[in-house]
């Protein structure tokens, strides 16, 4: 487990360095995450994120209604025959299709999930769930939902320059980095679009030193910690945790 160092003193001298990074637009292009009296923006740092258990349930329910739809067609015809040849009843795999399906629509997504082979999850346009750029993904690899999120100063891919990143942290250390999925139409900015999961990350275990640099406030009046991580080497980076908001799966 990282402790602090013991030497961590609290500098705002040190916090206050760091609000030029905060007041420029982030590494996504997205609005500055802090005002100009140095004080974070809650509606900007509780941005929305990509709800992938709704869409896999949205998917497997539309899939679902196709194929029930299509049956009832079939229904209707080979009802028609066997009611004319005076054969017996022949849509019993059919229902247990059916059941199949509607339990996983009932059931947990990812158990539902399990029961799908590739081929499967390819034709209902489901094999991103086993993509690194996957919440669900990185759920069942890193040992649960993500426990928090944080704001990270990091360099710009692009660039090279430090600025403003989004991540969330998984039991086991590794924090992933998100991506930003603009609306159409709208200007850049969390409150106009989602955040999805990249295929980016690091295992934060690895940064075994850590230091609580300061506090710093959020408009809604509570204060985060800003915390130095890094290795003891050339790997370091600034991090402000804080919990996702009540909307948010992560």
């Amino acid at each position: 487990m990282v402790q602090y160092a013991k030497d961590s003193t609290y500098s705002e001298d040190t916090i206050r360095k760091l609000f030029p990074i905060l007041a420029q637009s982030t590494e996504y292009g997205t609005l500055p995450v802090i005002n100009r009296d140095g004080v974070l923006l809650s509606e900007l740092i509780g941005y929305a994120t990509l709800n992938e258990e709704y869409v896999v349930q949205k998917v497997i329910s539309d899939y679902q209604a196709k194929k029930k739809a299509e049956a009832a067609a079939w229904r209707l015809g080979v009802g028609l025959l066997t009611t004319f040849m005076g054969l017996g009843n022949g849509f019993q795999l059919w229902d247990a299709l059916h059941g199949f399906t509607a339990g996983m629509i009932a059931g947990k997504v990812s158990d539902a999930l399990q029961e799908l082979d590739g081929q499967q999850l390819k034709e209902l346009g489901l094999e991103w769930v086993n993509n690194p750029s996957s919440y669900l993904y990185h759920r069942k690899r890193h040992r649960g939902d993500a426990v928090r999120r944080l704001l990270m100063l990091l360099p710009h891919p692009q660039t090279g320059v430090r600025c403003t990143s989004f991540g969330i942290q998984f039991p086991d250390g590794y924090v992933a980095h998100l991506s930003f999925m603009p609306q159409q139409g709208n200007s850049a900015s969390p409150v106009n679009g989602l955040f999805c999961t990249s295929s980016n990350g690091f295992d934060a275990e690895l940064l075994s030193h850590r230091q609580l640099l300061g506090m710093i406030i959020c408009d809604s009046g509570q204060q985060l910690p800003v915390e130095f991580w890094s290795d003891g080497s050339s790997n370091s980076l600034v991090a402000i945790p804080y919990k996702a908001p009540h909307h948010s799966i992560y």
